[in-house]
């Protein structure tokens, strides 16, 4: 039969299709690939780019990984200011010891310190989750406070606060 022999070509046909796609996926630039950057400022504040439409300020260190679409931060000590556009499309996170934040077009800030996280926003909306339970969305000039969730961060707060002379209340 004539049409049996069509069926192998139409297979390796479609064969070829899933494969050109599956290499235009990797060699396409802009494709969603992951990425592993480190942000640390060693002497100063440091200002970066690091993707269309995410602008970041930063005086500490963290981790940025994700895709571009997907960009992920994982902040564990000091300031970090984000501004991202909200045009740009990106759902960015960022997760402390504390908190997960997660945004889709704002400027806000987020300090982390032996005393907790801290997230302020400058503009825009943020859903901000302390692991402590607190959770909650953030709008323009909102600020909140995520205690820390271990032991060992509680025990750390405690002798920050002391050495401060704060009162034992």
């Amino acid at each position: 039969p004539a049409g049996a022999s069509l069926v192998p070509l139409f297979g390796g046909l479609a064969l070829g299709a899933a494969a050109m796609l599956l290499l235009l996926m990797f060699l396409v630039p802009g494709a969603d690939a992951t990425f592993d950057r480190d942000l640390i400022a060693e002497a100063g504040v440091v200002t970066a780019s690091p993707l269309e439409g995410l602008d970041l300020r930063f005086d500490g260190h963290g981790v940025l990984t994700g895709s571009p679409s997907e960009p992920r931060i994982v902040w564990q000590s000091g300031t970090l200011h984000l501004n991202v556009d909200p045009t740009a499309g990106r759902r960015v996170s960022v997760r402390t010891g504390e908190a997960s934040i997660e945004v889709l077009g704002t400027a806000f800030e987020v300090r982390r310190s032996a005393l907790g996280t801290q997230v302020v926003v400058e503009r825009g909306t943020v859903a901000v989750e302390c692991k402590r339970g607190e959770a909650g969305e953030l709008r323009d000039g909102a600020t909140t406070f995520c205690l820390p969730a271990t032991a060992a961060g509680m025990l750390a707060r405690a002798r920050v606060l002391h050495d401060q002379h704060s009162p034992a209340s």
